[in-house]
């Protein structure tokens, strides 16, 4: 048990540092593809064309559809280009009394688990509408 708090205490992310980790992704519901997807938006670990342009040199890091870096931050809470599956994805959330002020607020509610089911759900959906899913 001792050994357990001292490895929780120095872990990277300050959340589980805390004894607050993130909740466990539900076994039903999701594709293995998408329980996949969710801890490696999690841990920061996509392929965004600014992420792929800053670790390899490779191709435009700009967005597709407008001047800006891609960056996940970018597409779910700035570009143009998917406007309509953002209001979508902000409706479902805001249905579910959950906020969406910030990205880690995304990522990382605090909702009983049928209600993050439905959140991680919406999220999903708002990937798959724009094939932000397969590149990421």
């Amino acid at each position: 048990m001792r050994t357990r708090c001292s490895v929780t205490a120095r872990h990277p992310d300050p959340r589980v540092a805390a004894g607050q980790p993130p909740p466990p992704l539900p076994k039903t519901g999701f594709s293995r593809e998408e329980r996949a997807l969710l801890p490696r938006l999690r841990i920061s670990c996509y392929r965004t064309a600014e992420r792929v342009h800053r670790q390899s040199g490779r191709g435009d890091p700009n967005c597709r559809h407008c001047p800006q870096p891609e960056t996940l931050h970018h597409s779910i809470f700035n570009c143009e280009e998917y406007s309509d599956a953002r209001r979508s994805l902000f409706d479902a959330y805001s249905k579910l009394g959950l906020s969406t002020s910030t990205f880690d607020v995304i990522l990382f509610s605090r909702a009983h688990a049928c209600l993050e089911k439905r959140a991680q759900a919406a999220l999903i959906t708002f990937l798959m509408t724009y094939a932000l899913f397969e590149r990421l």
